[in-house]
């Protein structure tokens, strides 16, 4: 192991992120994640200009809807807000499948629970 080797636990969407933003640097990855196959359950997730404009066009793909106003609703009074740049409606799991593919195919190594846990039933 050199300095320039990288080990990431668990193969979320940070984890594949950054592992992702890791070896486009040079970095040598590894990320360990306790299941053997990539299949997280759906679900939605709101995500906002800041971490729209990270993920580009990743984030694009996964999306499902965008927000661009809320409205408000309290004791007989509303109130609407809008929105400059629309939030996205992302789904999770695609996100995650999204990131995984970007992830190794910039080198990463992904090592699943038979390799992880070799006592794992």
């Amino acid at each position: 192991m050199t300095s320039r080797d990288i080990s990431i636990i668990g193969g979320s969407a940070t984890g594949f992120y950054t592992s992702y933003l890791l070896a486009r640097q040079g970095l040598n990855v590894r990320l360990f994640e306790a299941t053997e196959q990539i299949n997280p359950p759906p679900r939605t997730l709101i995500v906002t200009k800041y971490m729209r404009d990270m993920l580009g066009p990743l984030g694009d793909a996964a999306s499902i809807n965008k927000i661009h106003r809320f409205e408000l609703y309290t004791d007989g009074k509303s109130a609407t807000i809008s929105l400059k740049h629309p939030d996205l409606i992302i789904e999770r799991s695609k996100l995650i499948h999204e990131l995984a593919t970007k992830a190794q195919g910039a080198g990463v190594e992904l090592i699943t629970t038979p390799t992880f846990y070799p006592f794992h039933p």
